[in-house]
């Protein structure tokens, strides 16, 4: 109303304006655009430079969070877990399948899946089995489950210590060799009693060596190890008459059908002995009892 009723205030506002308007020009407009993009370039660098595990930490929080809402205590007997770690509505490259018979095998299973949180590899799914046995009709339950080309398949008592191992695992499985099943050496944790290191110096199969190259090894075991699903039904699946024995069944069968087994360079699984003498000599009967049956 004042604006409007006092020609003063009319013509100094009208003043003021066209100085402020002098300001302004076309030049300096994009010299200021050009200004505001180079500090958001610069600051995007110094984020991927400066700070370059941020994205894979926002990552591995997101799929704890994930795994976190998902509950292991929903996991029932006969039951089927999956958790999603890949980009919504892509099929994922690996499928995970682990068989456990109580979804907790004293706490290492959760151990595990926060292991695979971690891992640097962007798409893959897992398949939690709980409860269904033998071991190898628990296996093939996750396989006519998954959705993924390539299986990986982990014990529930093995550990990954290392992001980079499933990306090294998928990576062998790309450069064109007839391999069917590629697997990541086994070796004692660093955490095992003195007991369990003793032991594990007898039994290289508890201990092997990483190796370095692309080997061809009877050692590519169940403990961690990825194979095409093509050759997984190619060669019949998981016998599911035997329960124990699967590792030498499956190789035999990859190498008649023409595929290589092999260890991964730089790739291993951390797979504990039993904690005491008793214990073990209990396992190694169960498992020669398994193999006689087989």
């Amino acid at each position: 109303r004042r604006v409007l009723a006092d020609g003063g205030i009319r013509k100094d506002m009208a003043q003021r304006s066209l100085r402020r308007a002098r300001d302004f020009s076309w030049d300096n407009a994009a010299a200021g655009v050009l200004n505001l993009y180079g500090q958001v370039a610069g600051a995007r660098r110094a984020a991927r430079n400066g700070n370059g595990h941020a994205a894979a930490d926002t990552l591995h929080n997101d799929r704890l969070e994930t795994l976190a809402a998902f509950g292991m205590k929903n996991l029932v007997p006969g039951g089927i877990g999956h958790l999603r770690f890949h980009p919504a509505g892509q099929v994922p490259k690996v499928s995970v399948i682990i068989p456990t018979l109580d979804g907790d095998r004293n706490g290492n299973l959760t151990r595990l899946l926060e292991d695979l949180c971690a891992q640097d590899f962007d798409s893959f799914e897992v398949l939690l089995i709980k409860a269904v046995k033998p071991q190898g009709k628990a296996i093939n339950t996750g396989a006519d489950r998954s959705a993924a080309p390539f299986l990986l398949i982990l014990d529930d008592d093995s550990r990954v210590p290392n992001a980079d191992t499933f990306s090294s695992l998928y990576a062998v499985m790309q450069n064109g060799d007839p391999i069917g099943m590629a697997g990541a050496s086994v070796v004692i944790s660093p955490e095992s009693n003195r007991f369990q290191q003793m032991a594990a110096r007898q039994f290289p199969r508890f201990n092997m060596p990483v190796v370095e190259k692309l080997t061809e090894s009877d050692m590519a075991s169940h403990g961690c190890c990825v194979i095409p699903r093509s050759v997984f039904y190619e060669i019949g699946k998981e016998k599911e008459n035997i329960i124990r024995g699967l590792d030498p069944d499956l190789r035999e069968r990859m190498r008649k059908a023409g595929y290589k087994t092999v260890l991964v360079p730089g790739a291993f699984v951390y797979h504990p002995l039993a904690p005491t003498l008793g214990k073990l000599m209990k396992q190694f009967h169960r498992n020669g009892v398994g193999s006689a049956h087989a």
